[in-house]
Protein backbone atom coordinates (compact mmCIF):
# COMPACT_ATOMS: atom_id res chain seq x y z
CA UNK A 1 0.00 0.00 0.00
CA UNK A 2 2.65 2.56 1.11
CA UNK A 3 4.66 1.56 -2.81
CA UNK A 4 1.20 2.08 -4.02
CA UNK A 5 0.59 5.59 -2.84
CA UNK A 6 4.61 6.84 -3.57
CA UNK A 7 3.47 5.96 -7.50
CA UNK A 8 0.13 8.37 -6.49
CA UNK A 9 2.65 11.18 -5.71
CA UNK A 10 5.51 10.76 -8.52
CA UNK A 11 2.26 10.26 -11.35
CA UNK A 12 0.76 13.52 -9.74
CA UNK A 13 4.14 15.23 -9.69
CA UNK A 14 4.53 14.05 -13.33
CA UNK A 15 0.78 15.43 -14.31
CA UNK A 16 1.24 18.51 -12.69
CA UNK A 17 4.84 19.05 -14.65
CA UNK A 18 3.21 18.14 -17.78
CA UNK A 19 -0.08 20.15 -17.70
CA UNK A 20 2.42 23.15 -17.00
CA UNK A 21 4.69 22.29 -19.77
CA UNK A 22 1.56 21.79 -22.27
CA UNK A 23 0.31 25.29 -21.46
CA UNK A 24 4.39 26.84 -22.23
CA UNK A 25 3.81 24.56 -25.52
CA UNK A 26 0.76 26.01 -26.35
CA UNK A 27 2.48 29.99 -26.09
CA UNK A 28 5.40 28.50 -27.87
CA UNK A 29 4.19 26.55 -30.84
CA UNK A 30 8.11 25.71 -31.93
CA UNK A 31 8.95 23.66 -28.91
CA UNK A 32 8.92 22.74 -25.59
CA UNK A 33 11.23 24.57 -23.04
CA UNK A 34 13.08 22.40 -20.55
CA UNK A 35 12.23 23.64 -16.85
CA UNK A 36 14.87 25.27 -15.04
CA UNK A 37 15.54 23.60 -11.32
CA UNK A 38 14.98 26.97 -8.70
CA UNK A 39 15.02 27.59 -5.10
CA UNK A 40 11.26 27.38 -3.66
CA UNK A 41 8.73 30.20 -3.77
CA UNK A 42 8.24 32.26 -0.20
CA UNK A 43 4.04 31.25 -1.05
CA UNK A 44 5.38 27.77 -0.92
CA UNK A 45 5.91 26.20 2.33
CA UNK A 46 5.42 23.17 4.76
CA UNK A 47 3.32 23.42 7.98
CA UNK A 48 4.50 20.43 10.43
CA UNK A 49 2.55 19.72 13.26
CA UNK A 50 4.53 16.97 15.54
CA UNK A 51 2.00 15.07 18.26
CA UNK A 52 4.48 12.83 19.10
CA UNK A 53 7.77 12.79 20.41
CA UNK A 54 7.14 15.61 22.97
CA UNK A 55 9.79 17.91 23.56
CA UNK A 56 11.78 16.92 26.36
CA UNK A 57 9.35 13.59 27.29
CA UNK A 58 10.54 10.52 28.95
CA UNK A 59 9.92 7.25 27.34
CA UNK A 60 10.58 4.19 28.45
CA UNK A 61 11.32 0.58 26.87
CA UNK A 62 13.37 1.86 24.14
CA UNK A 63 10.21 2.93 22.14
CA UNK A 64 9.25 6.14 21.10
CA UNK A 65 5.71 6.85 19.05
CA UNK A 66 6.26 9.25 16.51
CA UNK A 67 2.70 10.99 15.19
CA UNK A 68 2.69 14.37 12.85
CA UNK A 69 0.69 16.07 10.32
CA UNK A 70 2.34 17.85 6.89
CA UNK A 71 0.20 20.12 5.37
CA UNK A 72 1.60 21.74 2.23
CA UNK A 73 0.40 25.22 1.15
CA UNK A 74 0.61 26.24 -2.39
CA UNK A 75 -1.15 29.66 -3.88
CA UNK A 76 -3.52 29.07 -7.00
CA UNK A 77 -0.75 29.44 -9.88
CA UNK A 78 1.71 27.17 -8.56
CA UNK A 79 1.53 22.96 -8.69
CA UNK A 80 3.55 21.02 -6.14
CA UNK A 81 2.55 18.10 -3.96
CA UNK A 82 3.72 16.06 -1.31
CA UNK A 83 6.49 13.82 -1.58
CA UNK A 84 7.67 11.63 1.25
CA UNK A 85 9.11 12.32 4.54
CA UNK A 86 12.06 11.71 7.20
CA UNK A 87 13.33 10.78 9.89
CA UNK A 88 16.72 10.30 11.66
CA UNK A 89 17.81 10.02 15.90
CA UNK A 90 21.10 11.00 16.67
CA UNK A 91 21.90 7.32 17.43
CA UNK A 92 21.09 6.26 13.81
CA UNK A 93 24.03 6.51 11.10
CA UNK A 94 21.10 7.15 8.05
CA UNK A 95 17.99 8.45 7.40
CA UNK A 96 14.71 6.28 7.59
CA UNK A 97 11.90 7.15 5.38
CA UNK A 98 8.78 7.90 7.16
CA UNK A 99 5.91 5.06 6.93
CA UNK A 100 2.40 7.39 6.63
CA UNK A 101 -0.69 6.29 6.95
CA UNK A 102 -3.16 4.80 3.84
CA UNK A 103 -6.67 6.51 5.55
CA UNK A 104 -4.63 9.50 4.54
CA UNK A 105 -6.97 10.95 1.46
CA UNK A 106 -3.72 11.15 -0.63
CA UNK A 107 -5.66 10.08 -3.99
CA UNK A 108 -7.76 13.84 -3.63
CA UNK A 109 -5.63 15.54 -2.70
CA UNK A 110 -1.76 15.37 -1.96
CA UNK A 111 -0.93 18.60 0.19
CA UNK A 112 -1.92 16.34 3.34
CA UNK A 113 -0.52 13.68 5.11
CA UNK A 114 -0.66 11.95 8.71
CA UNK A 115 2.24 10.02 10.02
CA UNK A 116 1.66 6.86 13.25
CA UNK A 117 4.54 4.95 13.55
CA UNK A 118 7.04 3.39 16.34
CA UNK A 119 10.77 3.87 16.83
CA UNK A 120 12.16 1.11 18.70
CA UNK A 121 15.11 0.33 20.01
CA UNK A 122 16.17 3.43 21.20
CA UNK A 123 19.75 3.59 23.63
CA UNK A 124 18.95 5.00 27.24
CA UNK A 125 19.68 9.16 27.17
CA UNK A 126 19.02 12.21 26.07
CA UNK A 127 18.43 12.12 22.45
CA UNK A 128 17.01 14.07 19.13
CA UNK A 129 14.98 13.35 16.65
CA UNK A 130 14.86 14.98 13.00
CA UNK A 131 11.45 15.11 11.27
CA UNK A 132 12.42 15.99 7.40
CA UNK A 133 8.55 16.40 4.53
CA UNK A 134 10.05 16.96 1.31
CA UNK A 135 7.72 17.94 -1.63
CA UNK A 136 8.12 18.98 -5.71
CA UNK A 137 6.72 21.44 -7.64
CA UNK A 138 6.77 23.48 -10.60
CA UNK A 139 5.35 27.11 -11.88
CA UNK A 140 5.46 29.12 -14.81
CA UNK A 141 6.68 32.88 -14.63
CA UNK A 142 7.19 35.21 -17.76
CA UNK A 143 6.68 32.07 -19.89
CA UNK A 144 9.16 29.89 -18.71
CA UNK A 145 8.96 26.95 -16.58
CA UNK A 146 10.13 26.21 -13.70
CA UNK A 147 10.67 23.29 -10.69
CA UNK A 148 11.64 23.24 -7.38
CA UNK A 149 11.95 20.91 -4.64
CA UNK A 150 10.85 22.18 -0.76
CA UNK A 151 11.78 20.46 2.24
CA UNK A 152 11.74 21.00 6.26
CA UNK A 153 13.47 20.14 9.01
CA UNK A 154 11.62 19.81 12.68
CA UNK A 155 13.80 18.58 15.75
CA UNK A 156 12.64 17.45 18.66
CA UNK A 157 14.38 16.66 21.99
CA UNK A 158 13.38 13.71 24.43
CA UNK A 159 14.70 11.29 26.83
CA UNK A 160 14.61 7.30 27.12
CA UNK A 161 14.91 5.55 30.45
CA UNK A 162 16.95 2.85 31.01
CA UNK A 163 15.69 -0.51 30.28
CA UNK A 164 14.94 -2.15 33.54
CA UNK A 165 14.29 -5.63 34.58
CA UNK A 166 12.19 -7.20 37.50
CA UNK A 167 14.33 -8.79 40.24
CA UNK A 168 13.35 -12.61 40.21
CA UNK A 169 13.25 -14.82 43.61
CA UNK A 170 15.80 -17.60 43.42
CA UNK A 171 16.19 -21.22 46.01
CA UNK A 172 18.61 -23.52 45.92
CA UNK A 173 17.58 -26.42 44.71
CA UNK A 174 18.45 -29.57 46.19
CA UNK A 175 21.26 -32.10 45.14
CA UNK A 176 19.82 -35.79 44.53
CA UNK A 177 23.27 -37.12 45.16
CA UNK A 178 24.10 -35.65 47.91
CA UNK A 179 20.63 -35.75 49.89
CA UNK A 180 20.84 -39.69 48.86
CA UNK A 181 24.73 -39.59 50.95
CA UNK A 182 22.99 -38.36 53.92
CA UNK A 183 19.81 -40.42 54.22
CA UNK A 184 20.01 -43.43 56.56
CA UNK A 185 18.46 -46.54 55.46
CA UNK A 186 15.95 -48.28 57.30
CA UNK A 187 17.64 -51.34 58.98
CA UNK A 188 15.46 -54.39 58.52
CA UNK A 189 16.17 -58.57 59.07
CA UNK A 190 17.08 -58.60 55.24
CA UNK A 191 20.04 -55.79 54.94
CA UNK A 192 21.16 -55.90 58.31
CA UNK A 193 22.75 -59.14 59.00
CA UNK A 194 23.52 -58.57 63.07
CA UNK A 195 19.99 -58.07 63.65
CA UNK A 196 18.99 -61.59 60.81
CA UNK A 197 21.26 -63.13 63.24
CA UNK A 198 20.11 -62.91 66.75
CA UNK A 199 17.00 -63.51 65.12
CA UNK A 200 18.22 -66.75 63.88
CA UNK A 201 19.81 -67.62 66.96
CA UNK A 202 16.66 -66.77 69.23
CA UNK A 203 14.80 -68.80 66.96
CA UNK A 204 17.19 -71.79 67.29
CA UNK A 205 16.79 -71.75 70.87
CA UNK A 206 12.99 -71.51 71.00
CA UNK A 207 12.89 -74.91 68.92
CA UNK A 208 15.67 -76.16 71.18
CA UNK A 209 13.85 -75.58 74.60
CA UNK A 210 10.32 -76.86 73.03
CA UNK A 211 12.11 -79.81 71.99
CA UNK A 212 13.74 -80.41 75.23
CA UNK A 213 10.66 -79.78 76.87
CA UNK A 214 8.88 -82.35 75.18
CA UNK A 215 11.95 -85.00 75.69
CA UNK A 216 11.18 -84.53 79.59
CA UNK A 217 7.55 -84.76 79.65
CA UNK A 218 7.65 -87.93 77.21
CA UNK A 219 10.31 -89.59 79.70
CA UNK A 220 8.19 -88.30 82.79
CA UNK A 221 5.52 -90.40 81.12
CA UNK A 222 6.70 -93.63 81.27
CA UNK A 223 8.86 -92.81 84.04
CA UNK A 224 5.33 -92.85 86.14
CA UNK A 225 3.80 -95.68 84.36
CA UNK A 226 6.45 -98.08 85.04
CA UNK A 227 5.72 -97.15 89.15
CA UNK A 228 2.32 -97.52 89.02
CA UNK A 229 1.09 -100.82 91.42
CA UNK A 230 -0.45 -103.93 89.97
CA UNK A 231 -4.08 -104.17 91.30
CA UNK A 232 -4.62 -108.02 92.23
Amino acid sequence: MHRATLVVFLLSTILLATATLLGIAQANPYGVVVPTETSPPADVNLDVTVQSPVENATYANGTVPVCFNVTLNVPPKKSASLFMAFYRGDWMQAKKWCPFMTESNVWVTSHFLKFNFDITNVPAGRHSLDITPTAQGTYAENGKPYTFQLNKTVTINFWVQPQTTSPSASFPTADPTALASTQTPIQTPLNNEPLALVLYQQTLIAVASMLIIAAVASVALVYTKKRKPKTA
